[in-house]
């Protein structure tokens, strides 16, 4: 029997089946032979196991078996396994009609372009069918499954046929894509790689769109899909970097404080796209290693990690806790050098009686005229001398005479005076400074102002004393004050350059030195007295101190135009930044909210301000830019630019 017949006598068996039904309760009193209890076990046995077996046609044949020998309804378990087949038959006639329906809908030609939504659609419909037939009973299935098989084949041939249309058309897209992944260039303006990457990316979103609709489908090449990954590699790669200048631009518009514009600046310095003007000014920028306090300490001119460390403390005394032993070495010098710290006299020796021989020494002390044989230390000055050195010497005085040697007689000694060349030794308060060994008391800039404004002893002993104490200084150059004191080092300079060189021991002794330096050193020390040290220095640290308390704040960031980009609505007064020239911090502005730079700005570099206006720096520590001790030597935070402001 076929599925027609099958359908067309389902309504048969089931009237059949309960008349059957009705008679077997009737036949149950009145038969009741034991060979048709056996057949009837028999019978309900075979219809149990064919449902069992899910065979439909099996169990159909049985059902109409109990047609023709109704005397088997005559037993119980006959007429629950006729009530069984009933329900099963019912169950698989309604799968049955399911499947010829879902096999119906689907189309028995599948032609056409490639199309995701039909190919989904078939797809479904192929499923459908599919779940349908599965769920048959295994004759039924068996039956059926021809001609869902060949409208399967059909279906692979179809997607077979689509696939090279597909696969052909990507071969191209991605082609096209390489050509312009091969166009891309970093050495390119930002401006031109970001339309080839809008471009590229409306391509690649096809390929993408491609893939992800037909890869479920369609059997894709291996090899395209290998090329489409390459491909959007170096679109990602290259729209990574082009971001990177975007959004770090983007940041430093954002940036409140300096942590966040390096942390923009190094993003836009990271691009591939290095030679576009914001990753190369950004470059330069980073090679700065900028923050608040090394644009601040470079303006104070403080960038010696001592010196800034020296300003935070609160000290403007400049005398060193301790004595450096190169500075007790100096100060020792000094005290047991004949050629310094002792009672020079000047003396004519006569050799002979008419003092046509003589000989000069300038000696430290006196002669003494006393009985015997004694030492002096001298040096015998000529014209040809040009080194001083203070000898042990021996003389004697016997039977009123003096004597240089048991057989060379002294006719006359001439005492020709005490020498004051270095009278300024003890006069300038040097013995103040060391109160003992390990300690000091005063100021050495002091010392040195007073060496500056002396006018004993020699020009040149005083320029020599100078020099060597500027040596020692330089032990603890922040703690004697040196470097909050320009005027001692650039005057050091000038008297190196009037003596052309350092001056040696003694000098001040030699006539030629003195002749050619003396008058020189006088006027220079003269033209100098104007200048307190002590003064400019205790001006320039407290100066440093307030501004080092304060500290700048960042007030925003040049624009690739060279004008500002403040934090904030509008600009303060003053504005520190780099110049674009030599790319040191300078003053750039001196106008609330200005539109523009007296100076040409690095750009993308930061701007700075301080708290408060500079002026009032100025006056709250007592620092007149006009006196002598500060004119010129002010620190960059605070020297006024004298060009017009914007």
């Amino acid at each position: 029997m076929d599925s027609s017949a099958f359908i067309r006598s389902r309504t048969g068996i089931l009237l059949l089946s309960a008349t059957l039904m009705v008679g077997a309760v009737i036949a149950w009193f009145v038969l009741g032979p034991m060979k048709a209890r056996r057949e009837a076990r028999d019978f309900a046995g075979q219809l149990q196991t064919a449902i069992a077996q899910q065979q439909a046609h099996t169990v159909e044949k049985l059902l109409e078996r109990v047609r023709t020998e109704q005397r088997l309804l005559n037993t119980g378990s006959v007429q629950l396994a006729v009530a069984a087949a009933g329900t099963f038959l019912l169950k698989e006639h309604a799968l049955l009609k399911n499947y010829e329906a879902a096999f119906a809908n689907i189309p028995q030609k599948i032609t056409g372009e490639p199309d995701v939504a039909q190919l989904a659609g078939i797809a479904g419909q192929l499923a459908t069918v599919r779940n349908a037939l599965n769920a048959l009973a295994p004759d039924l299935k068996t039956e059926n499954e021809p001609g869902f098989q060949a409208l399967e084949t059909q279906w692979q041939k179809f997607l077979s046929q689509n696939s090279l249309v597909v696969n052909n058309l990507l071969d191209q897209w991605i082609a096209t894509a390489e050509k312009q992944c091969n166009a891309l260039d970093y050495r390119s303006s930002p401006e031109k790689s970001a339309a080839q990457v809008t471009a590229l990316s409306g391509l690649v979103r096809k390929i993408n769109d491609c893939e992800s609709e037909f890869t479920n489908y369609l059997s894709l090449r291996g090899d395209l899909l290998e090329r489409s990954i390459a491909v959007r590699a170096r679109l990602a790669a290259c729209d990574r970097e082009l971001k990177k200048i975007d959004d770090g631009m983007a940041a430093l518009r954002r940036a409140g404080m300096v942590k966040e514009f390096s942390d923009a600046i190094n993003l836009i310095a990271s691009s591939g796209f290095s030679n576009s003007p914001p990753a190369t000014a950004a470059s330069a920028v980073q090679s700065l290693d900028v923050s608040d306090e090394t644009t601040l300490r470079i303006l104070l001119g403080t960038t010696n990690a001592g010196t800034w460390a020296c300003l935070k403390r609160e000290t403007g005394r400049f005398v060193p806790e301790a004595v450096m032993p190169a500075e007790r070495l100096i100060l020792q010098q000094f005290n047991n050098d004949p050629a310094i710290s002792s009672n020079h006299r000047r003396y004519c020796l006569w050799l002979d009686p008419d003092g046509t021989q003589t000989v000069e020494w300038i000696t430290v002390g006196p002669f003494y005229n006393t009985l015997g044989w004694k030492q002096i230390k001298a040096w015998a000055p000529s014209r040809f001398s040009t080194i001083v050195q203070f000898k042990d010497r021996d003389y004697g005085f016997f039977d009123g005479q003096y004597r240089l040697s048991p057989t060379q007689l002294v006719y006359r000694v001439e005492d020709l005076g005490h020498l004051q060349e270095t009278a300024a030794f003890y006069s300038v308060g040097l013995e103040k400074v060391l109160s003992g060994n390990n300690s000091y008391a005063s100021p050495l800039l002091e010392v040195l102002d007073s060496i500056k404004d002396s006018q004993a002893g020699s020009p040149l002993f005083r320029a020599w004393l100078f020099l060597r104490l500027t040596d020692l200084m330089k032990c603890q150059p922040d703690a004697w004050g040196l470097n909050f004191c320009p005027a001692v080092s650039a005057d050091q300079v000038q008297i190196e350059k009037i003596t052309g060189g350092r001056l040696d021991d003694g000098d001040w002794f030699v006539p030629a030195r003195v002749n050619s330096h003396g008058k020189k050193l006088e006027q220079f020390f003269d033209s100098k007295k104007s200048v307190s040290y002590a003064k400019q220095a205790a001006g320039l640290f407290a100066l440093a101190h307030a501004a080092a308390q304060s500290g700048l704040r960042y007030a925003g960031f040049v624009g690739l135009d060279g004008k500002p980009n403040f934090v904030g609505s509008s600009g303060p007064e003053e504005i520190w930044g780099y110049n674009s020239s030599h790319s040191q911090p300078v003053l750039l502005a001196m106008k609330a909210g200005a539109s523009s730079f007296q100076e040409p700005a690095m750009p993308l570099s930061p701007i700075f301000t301080l708290g408060r206006p500079s002026r009032e720096f100025l006056a709250d520590v007592g620092v007149n830019p006009e006196d002598p001790c500060f004119r010129d030597v002010l620190p960059p935070l605070f020297r006024t630019s004298t060009r017009k402001q914007p």
